[in-house]
């Protein structure tokens, strides 16, 4: 699965595909402290949040990068078409990786931020943008190739899901107490945007965490059947 993620990250740098997310994220997160100083929770939860559409645009990048053949190929090569798709997920998170940094850095360095965040606050934020990132790449992953295979058409069903996650991340707020771990994975990168700023306390951020594992793994887990259905 490593030797994919390797793959399909040379395939990306060798392209300009990653340019308009990256450059799509950078813009963001300047708007994001563009204007006032703000508290590092409610910061961090919108730069998170934001993390999860670009990561569903990079990982359906780097899908684009590869042809059909070259992805029949490349499945044998690697033991199935699962493997791919969770060999390339895996890509999409590393290509992510240097975003989340950047979200996090510059408010610190460029003093934008209402205080300087203490070493609490900092890994808490760059745990959530990992939580948020994760859900983005397994939606990704299971309405890209080679379930989807028009790139337009997936990023299509992609904004769909995030502007539906608003009213579902409102109808699992209201949920009994017994089921709201359940629906809360729903619409974790919501989720995410809406509990942080109240509360970085453990028991909050493990919360968060079940809910994006919930999540992806369900949504990976799909996407691996899908692929390997379509063999």
């Amino acid at each position: 699965m490593t030797a994919v993620a390797r793959y399909e990250l040379a395939v990306l740098g060798s392209s300009r595909r990653w340019i308009p997310p990256v450059l799509a994220y950078v813009a963001l997160v300047l708007g994001t402290y563009a204007y006032e100083r703000n508290d590092p929770g409610p910061s961090f939860a919108a730069t998170a949040f934001w993390l999860c559409p670009i990561a569903a645009w990079m990982a359906l990048a780097l899908a684009a990068g590869t042809t059909q053949a070259e992805r029949h190929v490349a499945a044998v090569n690697a033991g199935g078409a699962g493997r791919i798709v969770l060999g390339r997920s895996l890509a999409a998170v590393a290509a992510c990786a240097p975003l989340a940094a950047f979200a996090l850095a510059y408010p610190i360095v460029l003093g934008r931020l209402a205080g300087q965040p203490g070493a609490g606050e900092v890994a808490a934020g760059a745990l959530v943008h990992g939580l948020c990132c994760l859900p983005g790449v397994a939606i990704a992953a299971l309405l890209g190739p080679p379930q989807v295979r028009r790139t337009g058409s997936a990023m299509l069903g992609v904004v769909a899901c995030l502007v539906l996650s608003v009213p579902a991340d409102g109808l699992a707020a209201s949920a009994p107490g017994a089921v709201r771990p359940v629906t809360r994975a729903v619409s974790p990168a919501m989720y995410t945007a809406r509990e942080l700023p109240r509360s970085r306390a453990a028991g909050t951020l493990a919360s968060l965490a079940v809910a994006s594992a919930l999540f992806t793994g369900v949504a990976l887990a799909g996407a691996v059947r899908l692929a390997r259905a379509r063999e």
